[in-house]
C-alpha cells in the first residue's frame, strides 16, 4: 500500500521552496490552492496562515474519513509538512501569532 504522502503529493523538495508554499501569490481570480500539496483528491478545509507567513494549518480529511490537523512549517527556505493532532475545530491564529485556537480549545505556540 501506498503511503499517503506517495499516493496524493507532489514531490516536496521541487514545489516547496520559497514563500507561500512556493505558490503564486493569490490575484483577483479564485483558483485551487497549492494543488497536489494542499489540495489533494481528499477533504481539506479550515485553513490559516501565521502573521509572519511561516506556517500554515488547515483540517484534511484521510481515506477513512477522519480528520487531521496538519501544518506546513517554513524554514531554512524550504515547507516542511507534519500533522499537528486530530482535528479539534477550526484553525485560528491570534494577530500576534502567539495563540492558536482550535475550536473552544486554544495552543500557545513557542
Amino acid at each position: 500500500m501506498l503511503s499517503f504522502a506517495q499516493k496524493y503529493l507532489q514531490a516536496p523538495e521541487v514545489l516547496l521552496a520559497g514563500p507561500y508554499l512556493g505558490q503564486e501569490p493569490p490575484g483577483d481570480t479564485a483558483e485551487v490552492f497549492a494543488p497536489g500539496i494542499v489540495s489533494t483528491p481528499l477533504y481539506e478545509l479550515f485553513s490559516a496562515f501565521t502573521p509572519e507567513m511561516n506556517e500554515y494549518y488547515f483540517v484534511r480529511y484521510d481515506e477513512e474519513d477522519k480528520p487531521s490537523m496538519m501544518v506546513y512549517t517554513h524554514q531554512e527556505g524550504r515547507w516542511q509538512s507534519s500533522v499537528v493532532g486530530p482535528r479539534l475545530g477550526e484553525p485560528f491564529i491570534t494577530p500576534d501569532g502567539q495563540t492558536l485556537h482550535v475550536g473552544r480549545r486554544y495552543m500557545e505556540r513557542t
